[in-house]
């Protein structure tokens, strides 16, 4: 027979839990609501691999909700104790490393609400250049854009959203996302290439205008930002229109997404995801599972792919 004392010297060695986790599973496991599963438990306690856990987590499923009570630097999620008590070899991660280690593969745990999650610091909107690149094309492009009326029609319908783009905290699916890819791809399709191989240009701090190769200024804008230096004659618009990255190819956008994506999802080996409220039924996801979906609280959010609102936005099924 099982004791509480030997049972819990065992939990505490073979996954690194502390005595209040430790106390919360033997509860579970010694409560009445536990019996048509607690003989299960103990004949597939820590045996599983990462592919047999969907089929067999019902048995675990009932220390879904088991977390540190206090509020404990580096304390566990929701799912990560089931899935420690699930896995053969495995050991928590915390959030200092990754929330369940099995050997040298690490895997996260996120709850995903309407198919969705945000992955903390890993999404930090400031950590990415498509945050930059977008809040450029509103700097350098948007706010002089009603100056150059083949080039307004396109924009004004994105043109009100400024100070949203500035702050880096809420950009919408539709609105913002969606919205940018469609208009990067028709300023693709209007942009003239600049014939002459010189511009004239002038400075915030020149008196008169001065012929410069655009050679010479890509060169100067890409490695200095002297871009931001220069005033917003009709030639110099266009140039920065013409060379800013997604309206040079719009398929940038996409690219630029996937590495937000990929830059989470390189860092483990797999994602170990619960639907909110369905704790029984995990599913283990790779990075071609998720697309960028929007930004939210500063952070890139991800939503699956295969829902069916995914499938409303090209950006995302291009992803």
């Amino acid at each position: 027979m099982v004791t509480k004392e030997n049972f819990i010297q065992q939990m505490q060695s073979d996954t690194g839990f502390d005595s209040g986790i430790c106390e919360q599973v033997w509860q579970c496991i010694d409560s009445d609501k536990y019996d048509e599963f607690r003989n299960e438990f103990f004949k597939l306690y820590r045996t599983l691999t990462i592919d047999q856990l969907t089929a067999n987590f019902q048995v675990f499923a009932p220390f879904y909700n088991i977390v540190h009570t206090d509020k404990v630097a580096g304390g566990m999620g929701r799912g990560e104790v089931a899935c420690v008590l699930a896995l053969k070899d495995s050991q928590t991660g915390g959030t200092v490393e990754h929330d369940v280690i099995v050997g040298d593969r690490l895997y996260e745990v996120k709850e995903l609400e309407d198919d969705m999650f945000r992955p903390a610091k890993y999404g930090n909107a400031f950590n990415f250049m498509f945050t930059e690149h977008i809040q450029r094309f509103y700097r350098d492009i948007v706010s002089y854009s009603q100056f150059h009326s083949d080039i307004w029609a396109h924009v004004e319908p994105i043109a009100d959203q400024s100070d949203r783009v500035a702050s880096g905290y809420e950009w919408p699916v539709k609105t913002s996302l969606s919205a940018w890819y469609e208009t990067f791809k028709l300023l693709y399709e209007c942009i003239t290439p600049i014939q002459s191989d010189t511009i004239a240009i002038k400075t915030s701090a020149a008196a008169t205008f001065i012929e410069v190769p655009i050679k010479i200024l890509d060169i100067l804008a890409d490695y200095d930002k002297m871009a931001s230096m220069l005033t917003m004659d009709p030639d110099v618009f266009h140039w920065k229109l013409q060379r800013h990255r997604y309206v040079a190819n719009p398929e940038y956008f996409i690219d630029d997404l996937r590495d937000i994506r990929d830059g989470f999802f390189d860092k483990i080996d797999s994602l170990i995801c619960f639907a909110k409220g369905k704790p029984a039924e995990p599913i283990i996801c790779k990075k071609e599972d998720f697309c960028i979906f929007a930004l939210s609280q500063g952070q890139y959010r991800f939503r699956l792919k295969d829902r069916k609102a995914s499938h409303k936005y090209d950006f995302l099924q291009k992803q």
